[in-house]
């Protein structure tokens, strides 16, 4: 055979298996499918020959870094297996991933105890328990954010409208003195409101002061002093008279002085320092009051103040 018939034959070849694989191609991707359930299928024979590393370099493709499956059941499934075997190389940290992914698209989601290794049950059971404080701690916190979004809206708007609402009081107050309340004829009651006290006591105590002032001065004028002997003189017939007026004298001053005693006990007892007389309302914050302070000066100290 001659070096042309040769290459010519070549040529049919090549040009022939060119034919068959641009027959066989678009075949293929026109049912992309049956390569990735295919792809599927060897991952999980992998899984159950204990060949997990080749599972997982098998079945990780069908997920990352896009879903390739075409049903929700196959994409369980492929996390399932992941997640185990990445648990049995040694990959926790990897496993917890799809064992989260897993639970997301099926949150009731459980191995089979008969079937999955307890260990690896146990590992999803510990998995599916954190996520689930995870998720009441993130729901405790939004929970707890709102309360004190609420409660700092509250007191915003309590503050808002106690300054809208704000009312100045001016206030006339009135100072005692302990001095006024040890004073007869009711000055201590008067100085504590107690007007109908005072007059009670102010009556009562001129009544008796000037009931025994009065039987003094009768007695010293109709039975004077005798200056020899510094006494009084009586005559017989006047002795029950100057008994009376002896005795109306010592009476009257003694509830005289008991009267005075009752009024100061009385007005100690319902002292007070200051008493409001009267208040009155502004809109606007009272002027202030002026003060005054000692402070260093040269040669000495001097007042300072504002007004």
């Amino acid at each position: 055979m001659s070096t042309v018939a040769v290459r010519r034959r070549v040529g049919s070849c090549i040009l022939a298996a060119l034919l068959v694989v641009a027959l066989v191609e678009p075949a293929a991707s026109a049912n992309p499918s049956r390569n990735v359930k295919a792809s599927l299928d060897q991952g999980r024979t992998a899984y159950d020959r204990g060949d997990y590393s080749r599972a997982i370099d098998t079945i990780r493709p069908l997920l990352y870094p896009s879903i390739e499956l075409g049903t929700e059941d196959e994409v369980v499934t492929a996390h399932r297996l992941l997640a185990l075997s990445y648990f049995f190389v040694n990959k926790p940290k990897e496993a917890e991933q799809e064992v989260t992914s897993l639970l997301a698209l099926r949150p009731g989601f459980e191995l089979d105890p008969i079937v999955d290794p307890p260990v690896a049950v146990r590992f999803f059971d510990d998995v599916r328990r954190r996520q689930l404080d995870r998720v009441n701690a993130l729901k405790q916190r939004e929970k707890e954010e709102v309360e004190r979004d609420r409660i700092r809206e509250e007191r915003r708007s309590a503050e808002a409208k106690a300054k809208a609402e704000r009312i100045y009081v001016d206030r006339v107050v009135e100072r005692h003195s302990r001095l006024v309340a040890l004073l007869p004829f009711g000055a201590g009651q008067a100085q504590n409101g107690h007007n109908r006290k005072a007059i009670a006591f102010g009556v009562g105590e001129a009544i008796l002061g000037a009931a025994s002032l009065a039987a003094y001065l009768a007695i010293d004028y109709t039975y004077p002093v005798d200056p020899t002997s510094l006494h009084r003189q009586f005559k017989p017939e006047d002795k029950n008279t100057a008994t009376a007026l002896i005795t109306l004298q010592i009476a009257a001053g003694a509830a005289f002085w008991a009267t005075v005693l009752w009024g100061i006990l009385d007005a100690q007892l319902y002292f007070k320092r200051e008493v409001v007389r009267d208040t009155r309302e502004r809109s606007t914050p009272p002027p202030k009051r002026g003060k005054l302070s000692i402070i260093p000066a040269p040669g000495g100290v001097g007042l300072a103040g504002t007004f």
